[in-house]
């Protein structure tokens, strides 16, 4: 992240979620291309990256942030993560960068959109990062919304 506001912002919601979940924030160096001809490969590039960090770790139920992913408010992503965590799935979030996610990353693979907006992604990751939180308040019991 280039900003160090929102890496600021970040922190502060990992800290936050620590009584909740272990947290693990990675990062894959995104692929410079020089033309739009090259896109298509250093897209295909970054998704092979990507694949080994979440691979690697282990991480057993990959959902991808995507525009056009599933869309929901704040209690029902709060339920999902639940569902998920009941399953004993480890979850690994993967936002993707200027590129966006290559289709080899995509192809049945589930998604999630945080909204019909589009975010640069720096601040993306700030707004996944508090939805977690706040669905794990929900989980918990605890007011999510004054």
């Amino acid at each position: 992240m280039k900003s160090t506001e929102l890496r600021a912002l970040c922190d502060e919601y990992v800290k936050r979620l620590q009584p909740f979940a272990r947290i693990e924030v990675v990062e894959v160096a995104h692929e410079a291309f020089r033309d739009i001809g090259e896109k298509e490969k250093a897209s295909a590039r970054e998704a092979e990256r990507i694949l080994r960090v979440a691979c690697n770790v282990n991480r057993q139920h990959l959902i991808l942030l995507e525009e056009k992913g599933r869309e929901f408010d704040s209690p029902e992503f709060a339920k999902y993560l639940s569902k998920l965590g009941e399953q004993g799935q480890t979850i690994c979030f993967v936002l993707g960068g200027a590129l966006g996610l290559h289709s080899s990353l995509t192809a049945g693979k589930q998604s999630i959109s945080l909204s019909r907006l589009t975010y640069p992604h720096e601040m993306a990751r700030m707004i996944l990062l508090e939805q977690i939180y706040r669905a794990s308040c929900i989980m918990s019991g605890k007011q999510y919304h004054y």
